[in-house]
Order: structure tokens, then sequence, then C-alpha cells
């Protein structure tokens, strides 16, 4: 007979969670005047102090961690113009629009009024803006490898982050690390690289390929300059602005995904991750951003962390009134592992919690177990730091009634990065995408404040019951590394769904499990409930899912319903390279043009590339020109794998270093805009002009 673990009563237990989460989640920092806009003034709608208004942009949630356990986070909408408005945002307005994840990093219209002014460090009036609704509307200006986290929303392949040491204006020779020491941080080839980390992580999903050390920078001003106020509060826009215009001339934004800015010094309360939006050479679009001082850094854990949060993961916990208290997640107590630490990165952090990497997308769909409504199915949950030849990575359980609210069972073992866990044992999370943060909480029956005993780790002949809600897993016995459990959902139901797939065009459409490969016209197959089903296209372009998919990528669905998808196909997507992408016309002297410099232009697509005006942009772009009868780019529509060439002339009027962009717009969805890199010297006309360096 199955031992069982003392029940608890979920309405009573987590209404008193709910309340202090609450409590914490409206501990929203002030950062003065910076993280949002003195001037809340938009195109027809001007906001006044108390006012009604409408507001539309990308919002934004950062988190702040702090060394002895405090937490802080808050919204930001950043609009069409850069400007950004601190949101307060009450978690029931959350919990309407669908949840923390389905606005972050979003485009939202949100709707309410202007609050007293708060004042900023020089002075002037900043309006936080109190949010009565939030709407969904139009696409965010995310890059496509930042894909917003929302539900199974896939962030996979290289995701490039510039990690930009800065030293504060007062402390120019302090350098509590070098840049060998951060290069190996991020890229080093074993543990505990962040790379080596992520890829463990995200079972290769992910890595940080192609991320670069930039640094160290001496910030034009004093650190009260960045950190002032009683008590203190970092300015992130300050700090964001002058660090990255410290490392503007080294470092073309655009390449990457994520920008961390490690400091010389502590900042305020804490460490700082998210996402925030910023111009940089040129563009306006969404970063994945980390601001940390020296303690937060010197360990690879907290680094994992906010760069977690730049992900787009919220924080999880146990089921109290604490942020940091569960060992089961990087993304939440990362210190409870430690020690032992590593001897040069200090306390190294954990794998996150499955449902978070479900939320990512790096759980395979035929590795997710949903159980539906009505089943009682015993399945194997392999380990959760590797992918397994068989068996299920997660175990999902809607309750009754609610689409926001379901059980996650997992497997943890002590192995990789999860090798200084509290134990070997099968762990379940009860989640609500409603709450402000810590989406999932660790069920602990015995209610003791601490959620990694073993009151919270489930082992055979035990089992989890939650009799309000029909629900049960039963732990029967263990695998090599798993654990095979029975999971009860309740009432009767269908015990497998169909899947329909129309296809319109040249392509066709494959099923993993097998069963769907359409091609043209209507197929359906039948799937057993709650089995994760991806379908690929191939053999044609992809304009667009209908149905259940969105997108134009791989698509998964979940069999809890009979489900219709349709795809359609188009000829193809042009693609535009550019080469080189950087010209060098050395030393020239002033009122002197070099000699002409060739960029080629060609479409590596299947689909016509129409080129734009190709013009400059940049600090010195009238030191620049084309030569205009060898500009064959003007106007032209290139086929697939035909080229064209602009030639470049340097003609410097004063004399210095000269910088500039050659700017090429054209009609690839990817990537509108091409950019090339401009630089010469102009030198007085008695100097001997050298060559550029090639």
């Amino acid at each position: 007979m199955l031992a069982m673990k003392t029940h608890f009563s979920i309405s009573e237990r987590h209404s008193k969670a709910a309340l202090l989460a609450s409590t914490t989640a409206v501990l929203i920092l002030v950062l003065a005047g910076v993280l949002f806009a003195a001037d809340l003034e938009l195109p027809g709608n001007r906001a006044v102090g108390g006012a009604s208004a409408t507001l539309t942009g990308t919002l934004h949630t950062v988190y702040g961690d702090a060394p002895g356990g405090g937490h802080m986070h808050m919204h930001m909408l950043v609009d069409d113009k850069g400007r950004a408005t601190k949101l307060e945002v009450p978690d029931s307005v959350i919990a309407a629009a669908g949840g923390r994840a389905a606005i972050n990093q979003r485009r939202v219209t949100v709707q309410g009024r202007t609050l007293s002014a708060l004042p900023s460090a020089a002075g002037e009036a900043a309006q936080p803006f109190k949010v009565d609704a939030i709407g969904l509307g139009g696409s965010s200006m995310s890059l496509p490898e930042a894909s917003s986290p929302g539900a199974q929303a896939l962030v996979s392949g290289s995701q490039k982050w510039v990690s930009i040491l800065c030293r504060f204006g007062d402390t120019p020779t302090s350098m509590p690390r070098t840049k060998q020491w951060f290069e190996t941080l991020m890229l080093g080839a074993a543990a505990p690289s962040l790379d080596h980390f992520w890829r463990e992580v995200s079972f290769g999903t992910i890595n940080l390929t192609g991320s670069v050390v930039a640094g160290w920078y001496t910030l034009p001003h004093p650190r009260s300059y960045y950190v002032y106020g009683t008590p203190l509060q970092l300015d992130s826009q300050r700090a964001a602005d002058d660090c990255t215009g410290a490392a503007n001339a080294d470092v073309f934004f655009p390449d990457f995904v994520g920008i961390n800015m490690m400091f010389n010094q502590d900042l305020d309360c804490c460490a700082w991750g998210g996402s925030t939006q910023l111009t940089l050479d040129g563009q306006t679009r969404t970063y994945r951003v980390t601001w940390l001082p020296p303690w937060s850094y010197e360990s690879q854990g907290p680094t994992a962390h906010e760069m977690g949060h730049g992900f787009g993961l919220p924080h999880s916990s146990g089921p109290y009134n604490a942020t940091y208290d569960s060992r089961w997640d990087v993304m939440s107590d990362v210190w409870g592992n430690c020690p032992p630490d590593d001897a040069t990165y200090g306390c190294v952090g954990t794998h996150t919690i499955s449902y978070h990497k479900d939320l990512l997308g790096w759980i395979p769909s035929n590795r997710r177990y949903i159980a539906a409504l009505g089943t009682s199915q015993t399945i194997t949950l392999e380990p959760l730091d590797q992918i397994s030849s068989s068996g299920y990575m997660i175990a999902r359980i809607p309750l009754p009634g609610s689409s926001t609210k379901f059980y996650t069972v997992e497997t943890r073992r002590l192995a990789g990065y999860d090798a200084k866990l509290p134990g070997h044992a099968l762990i379940i999370h009860l989640v609500d995408t409603n709450r402000g943060d810590r989406d999932a909480q660790v069920v602990d029956p015995d209610a003791n404040n601490n959620p990694d005993d073993a009151g919270a780790m489930w082992l055979p002949g035990e089992s989890f019951v939650d009799s309000l809600n029909g629900i049960s897993v039963a732990v029967l016995n263990a695998t090599p590394q798993g654990f095979v459990v029975t999971v009860n959902n309740g009432s009767s139901g269908p015990v497998s769904y169909t899947l329909s797939m129309t296809v319109t065009g040249s392509g066709t459409v494959t099923s993993n499990p097998a069963g769907i490969a359409c091609s043209a016209g209507t197929c359906s197959a039948s799937f057993p409930s709650g089995t994760g089903v991806t379908l690929t296209p191939s053999g044609g372009s992809l304009t667009g899912w209908g149905g259940a998919c969105t997108g134009t990528g791989p698509c998964s669905v979940t069999m809890t319903a009979n489900l219709a998808v349709s795809g359609t196909f188009s000829a193809g997507a042009p693609d535009i390279t550019a080469s080189p992408l950087a010209l060098d016309f050395g030393s020239i002297a002033i009122a002197t043009k070099s000699a002409g410099q060739t960029v080629t232009v060609r479409n590596d697509g299947v689909g016509a590339l129409e080129l734009g005006a190709v013009t400059f942009v940049g600090l010195n772009l009238d030191q620049f020109k084309i030569v205009v009868a060898a500009n064959l780019c003007a106007g032209r529509t290139l086929a697939a794998g035909e080229s064209c060439t602009v030639m470049v002339k340097f003609a410097p009027t004063t004399a210095g270093f000269k910088n500039a962009k050659l700017r090429i717009p054209s009609s690839d969805p990817d990537e509108a805009v091409v950019k090339v890199n401009l630089n010469g010297t102009g030198t007085a006309s008695s100097a001997v002009a050298r060559p550029a360096r090639r």
C-alpha cells in the first residue's frame, strides 16, 4: 500500500501564499527619472497628472535581486520614440491580461492615469503611470533571436551577449577582474562557463557562441551620478546610456541579443536583469539586459540568474513569503547549494525547473506529458538535466476549470550542474501564470517553510493527493535514473483526439510522432490524449500557420482537444548579404578623396530582393561619398543569386578620425537594413598619407 504524505488544503494554503506574494510584488523600485519618462506626451494624447490616458509601446519586466535576499521587480513601457514610462501594475491587472509571460516583451496598450510626480535626480518631475487595464496589440520590436518568452516561444540558437566592463569615473583604476577572466566566465569550453551552463540547461538548444567582452571603459561621471538617493537607487538609463556609449566605437550592438553591464563597484541594493528597448547604432530594438555589481559576477550563479531574467524567466520559490528559498532552481536560491564553490567562479547555479524550460520551448514535444481530464496514466519521468532516449521530462496536470493553474512534475538527480541539489527525487510545483512573479511554487505538504527537505521530495511508495481537484501523483518505483509514476486527473474524457492538417501551396508538413505527412489538401491523424505533437514544414517557404499554430517555424501542439491547423507556402523569401562589412580608408589628406572601395550586395535567398536608397548614417556621414556612376545597386531588384556593387570614397574636410555607416535597406524580411562600418582619418595636406590596412 502506498504511503501518503500529509494532505493539504489548496484553497487555504495558497490563498495565504498569494497574499504574501502580492505583498512582495508591490515592492517596486523607483529608479528616479530614468526608468520612466519625464514627459508622457504621445502624438495626439498628452497625459496630465491624475488624468486618464492610454499609452502604447513595448512592456518590459526588470527584476532586482539583493545578495541578502531582498527582491524587487518593476514594469516599464517604452513607446515608439524610445521614451520609457514606469508602470505600477496591480497583480489583478496582470492576471486579467493573461499573466506576466503574456505581456513581458510584448507590444501592449495600457489604460490608466498618471500619479503624483516624484522628484528625479535633476529636480525634474517624472510621472509614474498607474495601470487599470492592459491590452495586447501589435508586434514587439524584439530581435528574431530574442523572441518574447511567452507560452512555448522557442528561444534557440546562438544567443550573442556583449559583456561591457564599466568603471565609474571616480574609480578609474579599479578593475575587480581582468577582461580574460570575464571571457572565460562567458565562453570557456568547460564548466562552469555560462556558455557551457546554458548549453546543458537548454539541452543544446542555445549557446553563447559569438558573445564578446569589451572594456574596461571609464564612465564620464562618478558613481554618485548613477547611484543616488535615500535609499540608494540605480539610475539604470544613465548607466545603460553611458556604459553602452563608452563601448560604442568597439561594438556594433545590433549583432547581439543581450547586454551584460559589469560595473566595478556596488550599485544600489541589487543586481538587475530583464529586458529594455534601446536605440543603438541607429536601430531601436529590444535587448536582454543585466546591470551587475562585483558581488554578482564574481560568482557564476547570480550572473546566470540575471541572464535568466534576460531570457524572460521569473523567479520560482516555495509556497511561502520568500523568493529565494528553493534550491531546485537557479531562478530562486542561487546560494543554497554552496559551498562547495568553484575556485575561480564562486557559487555555481543549478538547472532551472521544468516549467521554465518548457516556457522557453527547450523540452521536446514528445517528452511532455499533459494529463487531460479523465485520464489515469502510468509514465516514466526521466531526469531534467538531460534528454533521455525515452520517457518524459515534464508531466503537466491542468486544474479543472482553469487555463492558468496546473501542476508540473519532474525528476531531479545529482548530476552535472544539479550535482549539489538536496537529493534525487520527484519534485512537484503548483503553477499559476496569473501571479506577478514566482509563477511556480514547490508543493511542500509539511508546511515547515523549507521546500528543500524531505517533505518536498517524493520517493517510491509516496503519493501526492489534491482531493479537491481529483488529482493525484503516485510514485510507484525508481528506474536507474528516474521514477515510474501514475498521474490521475479526475473525471472521464476522451482517450484520443484528431489533428487535422491543411496545406496550401508547394510544401510539406510532417509530424513527430508520425501520423501527419501532408503535401497538398487536408490530412488527419489521431493521437492519444496529452500527446505533444510537433509539426515541421519542409520543401518550400512557409509564409504562415493558421488554426492552432502561429509563426513560420516548427509548431508544437498538445492533444487535449480536436485541433485543426493550416499551413500556407510561397516561393520563398530573399536574403541580403553585404561584403565586406567594414571599410578602412586609412589616412587621407583633407580636401582630397581616397581611392574608391567597393561593397558587394548579394541576394542569397530564393525570392526577389528589392533594394532601397543607399545612404550614410552616423556622426561623420558627410565625410564619405558614394560614387554615383559606380552605385550599381540603386533601385535594383536582385533575383536569387544576383549581386550588385556600391563604390564609396573618403573625402575628409577636417582633420581627425572619421566614422560613419553605409546603410543599405532592402525587402529582406529578417534583416531589413544592412550597415557597413566606414573608418578613415583626415590629415593635414603636408602629412604623408598611409595606405589603408587590409
